[in-house]
């Protein structure tokens, strides 16, 4: 509040009069916010930027002018008792940067009869392209006209665009890419922990943090060493030596369990006795499944001496992409996209376990690799696209839960692709590659018929409307 009533100078006599000049009282405001990190003013918005300075309300407000100028005036303005809410029911729930675990019903308006938007599979010509609580006050001012067909005309002419660079894509030729694939997955198998199970992973691992952190290392320095350990070629002595290598001297092992079901080799049965009782019959045998356990001891790479023993290169974790773009500019506007949505970009230096980068739905939050292909930030940025891809088509919530894994896969490379394109970072043998491999595994239709693609460029689309681009 502020108090601008004049006072009375000393020595005038008051009598009911007021002083000839105006005195105010400087402004006084409880919990005015802090000042805004561009303009100065005071704001309490957690961005640090009044709205006046936050770019993402800039673009909504030229995003919804382009809107309102593609509007059907021609048409009958819709009535308040014609616009509904659409009745999806499965939006994801973000506050405070992070997700709630709960879900919300879809704010955009809909014309009844109608009860999805086009979004979640309603039909365009009922979709009002705006959100509920807007449709209704301009109804109330009979300003709600449904969007002309120039504004579909031009949604599908980047969808088109979109859908074409992305069969582009597809059909790059990557079969360099796939041999050093291949090469890698065949030397995995035969040394890698990958082939066994996720028990006797978890057994190593622990194994190797109890040795670390006996040779005295701290516990955040004896945990990067055992994923460093687990990440390293593993072997019997036995097989080491066919490589010519063997332990080192004083080299100590870990313990990996095995078993296999068998049944006892049984004589012939024998007939049973005429004559005698049925207690006295000769027994039959007995050829319930029987288990064996035991254990080998395998040895890391480093453990070991000997001749050099190649460890083929993985290119999901190699590959440096190419082009013009200026991949931190890329990275900085993936991860404002990330934070509009509530979703916390975090980067770390240890390669996790779960693979090179990962979204995790449920903290709401995306973890990446600053260490992939030695560091390249085109790859760093390449990897956040993919994951930010999950995050967009809504992986891992109830949504999603009826997909399968080789389509999100699929889907999630899609979106990174076009994402990495419309930014100057050339993916196409990698993206071609790995989506062509989650392919094979669940034979996923071609981009033109399919829903999973469609998504993906949907959700492209999105992306690029939302960062202020053309797509």
């Amino acid at each position: 509040m502020s108090i601008n009533q004049p006072r009375v100078q000393a020595g005038v006599p008051t009598g009911g009069q007021w002083a000839p000049t105006r005195h105010a009282e400087p402004e006084i405001s409880l919990d005015a916010g802090k000042p805004c990190r561009k303009c100065g003013a005071l704001t309490k918005r957690s961005s640090g930027l009044c709205r006046g300075c936050d770019p993402a309300r800039a673009e909504r407000r030229e995003r919804n002018a382009r809107r309102a100028a593609y509007r059907d005036d021609a048409s009958q303005p819709v009535s308040v008792n014609e616009v509904r809410q659409c009745t999806y029911q499965f939006v994801p729930i973000y506050r405070g940067g992070a997700s709630t675990g709960s879900y919300r019903q879809c704010a955009n308006a809909v014309i009844a009869p109608a009860t999805l938007c086009h979004r979640h599979g309603g039909a365009r010509k009922t979709s009002l392209g705006r959100s509920y609580a807007k449709a209704r006050a301009e109804a109330e001012r009979g300003e709600c006209f449904p969007l002309s067909s120039e504004w579909w005309e031009q949604t599908d002419a980047r969808m088109e665009a979109a859908e074409g660079e992305l069969l582009g894509i597809l059909s790059t030729n990557y079969d360099h890419l796939a041999e050093a694939l291949v090469a890698a997955r065949n030397q995995a198998r035969k040394h890698s922990l990958a082939r066994m199970s996720l028990g006797n992973q978890m057994l190593i691992l622990t194994q190797h943090y109890s040795t670390a952190k006996r040779s005295g290392l701290s516990e955040q320095q004896a945990w990067e060493t055992a994923v460093e350990r687990v990440g390293e070629p593993h072997m019997t002595a036995a097989a080491w030596a066919r490589h010519g290598r063997k332990p080192s001297d004083g080299a100590s092992g870990v313990a990996a369990i095995w078993y296999k079901a068998y049944t006892p080799k049984q004589d012939e049965e024998e007939d049973s006795e005429p004559g005698l009782a049925q207690d006295d019959q000769p027994k039959k045998p007995d050829n319930r499944t029987r288990w064996a356990i035991g254990a080998v001891i395998e040895y890391p790479l480093s453990a070991t001496e000997g001749e050099d023993y190649g460890v083929a290169e993985n290119p999901l974790g190699t590959y440096k992409p190419s082009g013009y773009g200026d991949a931190e500019a890329a990275i900085s506007q993936m991860e404002q996209v990330a934070a509009d949505m509530g979703i916390s970009v975090e980067y770390v230096e240890q390669k996790p376990l779960e693979g090179y980068a990962y979204w995790q739905a449920s903290a709401n939050k995306i973890v990446v690799w600053s260490g992939i292909a030695d560091g390249d930030r085109m790859a760093v940025a390449h990897s956040l696209a993919h994951e930010l891809g999950h995050a967009r088509l809504g992986h891992g919530t109830e949504e999603a839960a009826d997909l399968s894994r080789p389509d999100k896969e699929a889907a999630a490379e899609s979106f990174a692709a076009l994402v990495c394109a419309h930014h100057g970072i050339g993916t196409a043998e990698m993206s071609a590659m790995y989506i062509s491999d989650w392919r094979k595994q669940k034979g996923v239709e071609a981009p033109r018929t399919s829903a999973v693609f469609r998504s993906a460029l949907q959700a492209y689309d999105d992306y690029v409307t939302a960062t202020g681009g053309d797509a």
